[in-house]
């Protein structure tokens, strides 16, 4: 005869475990993905003077509204990629479920170059990062999304 008896004190312990997992693993997944689109749009930017690829900014809740100027006479240093992913990466930390994150360039060609006006990036740079890191993402989740 099978034993029917269920420990309702562990179920519910083990269902918070499993809760408290799934959010951590969430967090992770939404970390990585900005993540990678954030080092893939740098990666993907056309270059001429450098101005546009330094301005990408990665922030979490807000829309950032300041940009690189490359003729502030030395008060505004560009940013290397690697110090530019390692800032983003410091500012994921925090990340709640859902929250909003801002992967933005400010500069006033950034449209123009993203309509495929670079002999350097003739299909843009955010759209086929996007659809990029969503294909990696597919196979690396087999599919569940």
């Amino acid at each position: 005869m099978i034993d029917a008896r269920i420990n309702h004190q562990r179920v519910a312990a083990e269902l918070v475990a499993f809760e408290a997992k799934v959010e951590r693993v969430t967090k992770v997944v939404q970390a990585k993905v900005a993540l990678d689109v954030f080092n893939g749009v740098i990666k993907r930017s056309p270059v001429d003077t450098g101005r546009f690829r330094a301005n990408w900014m990665l922030t979490v809740g807000e829309q950032p509204s300041d940009a690189y100027d490359a003729s502030a006479g030395g008060t505004s240093r560009r940013p290397s990629s690697a110090n530019q992913a390692l800032a983003s990466a410091v500012s994921l930390t925090g990340l709640e479920i859902g929250q909003a994150i801002w992967i933005t360039n400010n500069t006033p060609y950034g449209i123009v170059l993203e309509a495929g006006h670079s002999d350097q990036a003739p299909n843009g740079v955010v759209l086929v990062t996007v659809l990029s890191v969503v294909e990696r993402a597919q196979r690396a989740l087999g599919g569940v999304v």
